[in-house]
């Protein structure tokens, strides 16, 4: 299944490819960085410019990503496709097809009650277990954000999807 990425939000970049690389080469015995420049090498070729420069920066990884998913297609054991520009002439598959390990399920609850229990920060709970500010912060850098409250700033809604991992982390 294609898990699709964007390279800016908001006129800002996200550097997802940089540290969804660091994650898989951290991470996978499989993957090595060899497998990175052969990737970086088809995005240059393709895109006529660098996928990156590694530097302190990209230090940072993104080992899962966070996803509605409606009709509950999302399972483990689904082949994985990371991509950018899906469903355009300039869709880039930039790493190797993985599987997906596991899903856990993820709400984010704005709710009154929650607020007024945690501030106004929502109750974030996976698998139904509402998770820590320490836990929420790690949940957070994992996904590729600076911590919770840039997490909370994207997801500023009630919002219940799933975690897909393609690594053997799970909360």
């Amino acid at each position: 299944m294609t898990l699709a990425f964007s390279e800016y939000i908001n006129g800002k970049p996200t550097h997802f490819l940089e540290k969804i690389w660091s994650g898989l080469i951290d991470r996978l015995d499989h993957i090595n960085i060899s497998h990175y420049e052969e990737y970086s090498k088809a995005y240059e070729e393709k895109f006529n410019k660098p996928l990156s420069e590694w530097d302190e920066m990209y230090i940072k990884t993104k080992i899962h990503t966070i996803r509605e998913d409606k009709s509950d297609r999302w399972k483990s054991g689904n082949k994985i496709h990371l991509v950018i520009n899906n469903r355009t002439s300039n869709r880039f598959q930039f790493a190797p097809t993985l599987e997906c390990l596991n899903i856990q399920k993820l709400t984010f609850d704005y709710g009154e009650e929650a607020c007024d229990w945690y501030g106004m920060e929502p109750v974030i709970a996976i698998d139904g277990n509402p998770i820590t500010i320490e836990e929420a912060d790690r949940l957070a850098m994992n996904d590729g954000f600076e911590d919770s409250s840039a997490m909370c700033k994207y997801f500023n809604k009630d919002f219940e999807g799933k975690i897909i991992h393609w690594t053997s982390k799970k909360y």
